[in-house]
């Protein structure tokens, strides 16, 4: 039978082996981390005589100077990695951006459902309902005579709306003493066809049209006026046909600036920024200061390109379809003001 206490004794030697190992192992590594730390800090003198002690060349070594840790310096093969994806990203952004310029017609134009049916307009006396022919197809349009009235307001309306939403502002337009003729777009309520920019314009020099050859009126006598996306329009038939005056509410530097701010394309969608330069008539320009459609800067920058005489009128925590909620007296008192300016232009032309 072995002798318990040999064993004891044997045990106790062998853990006390294995601790001395340890220990002398825990101290080698300390130094060793410290001769890194002193090194990559430059301060190798210090030391030199414990590192040539591990690496047995005490006698023979030289000193040599410290090298810097690069460890957190990022190396030229992830630099570029870095600037080919980011270049990747600009390139498949920018590709996306002209795919969404091409495409832009489909998502600009947001016809609903008719409002209204032309036929339920014929029983008003204040209202005549007028079929025009632009282009290809018919688009519906409205006529609002006043006898009194000194000038015509071609009225284009903005996006997602039609001759029906219109209506109760039409009337109040007649009411504040002028004649109103207003149509929607192709697409848009009762009118045939397919809306893009270029039947916009199309649509709106129809409308031109119908007021100068079937209504006799003089171009002295028309108001060219386009609230949201139909101040495209009225910029446009401002800037080639001959009018009184224009008048724009809400309107926008182009429809891509309004989502990127800056130009970013060759080439612009309903360019409004050099349209405005090429109108030599008097200029009216409103816009609500908390508009988060079409921000306020938009108009300020319409009004700043401008040509005189222009006025403006800015309205203190309205939006894009609230104007007339919060300053519906200003905002009425600015057109007939308008229209005095107009006024004394013809006979300074005069």
């Amino acid at each position: 039978m072995p002798d318990l206490s040999t064993d004891i004794n044997s045990s106790l030697t062998s853990s006390r082996s294995i601790r001395d190992r340890f220990s002398r192992f825990a101290r080698l590594i300390s130094e060793q981390a410290s001769f890194r730390l002193y090194a990559s800090n430059g301060y190798n003198e210090p030391i030199r005589a414990v590192a040539l002690r591990y690496c047995g060349a005490e006698n023979q070594a030289k000193p040599t100077p410290a090298r810097v840790s690069r460890s957190c310096v990022p190396d030229e093969d992830s630099l570029r990695r870095v600037l080919r994806m980011l270049l990747l990203f600009v390139v498949v952004a920018y590709f996306a951006l002209v795919m969404l310029a091409l495409l832009s017609d489909r998502i600009i134009f947001q016809p609903h459902p008719s409002s209204y049916r032309l036929s339920d307009l014929t029983g008003s006396s204040s209202v005549q309902p007028v079929i025009l022919t632009s282009g290809p197809v018919n688009i519906s349009a409205v006529y609002l005579p006043n006898v009194s009235a000194r000038y015509t307001l071609l009225f284009s309306h903005g996006n997602a709306e039609d001759l029906g939403d219109d209506l109760p502002m039409l009337h109040e337009l007649r009411r504040a003493g002028f004649a109103v003729f207003a149509y929607d777009y192709r697409g848009y309520g009762t009118s045939q066809g397919v809306s893009s920019e270029t039947s916009l314009y199309e649509d709106v020099d129809a409308a031109y049209q119908y007021l100068r050859c079937t209504l006799h009126l003089s171009p002295d006598r028309i108001i060219s006026f386009g609230r949201s996306l139909g101040c495209a329009a009225a910029i446009r038939l401002a800037a080639t046909r001959s009018v009184a005056g224009l008048i724009v509410e809400a309107p926008f530097l182009s429809a891509f600036r309004v989502l990127t701010h800056v130009r970013l394309l060759p080439w612009e969608k309903f360019d409004n920024a050099a349209n405005i330069r090429r109108v030599h008539r008097p200029v009216l320009v409103i816009h609500g200061r908390s508009d988060r459609v079409v921000p306020w800067w938009h108009g300020q920058r319409i009004y700043a390109l401008a040509n005189e005489p222009k006025r403006y009128l800015w309205v203190d925590r309205a939006g894009h379809n609230d104007v007339l909620q919060f300053a519906s007296r200003r905002y009425f008192a600015a057109i007939n003001d308008f229209a005095g300016l107009l006024d004394s232009n013809q006979q300074v032309l005069r």
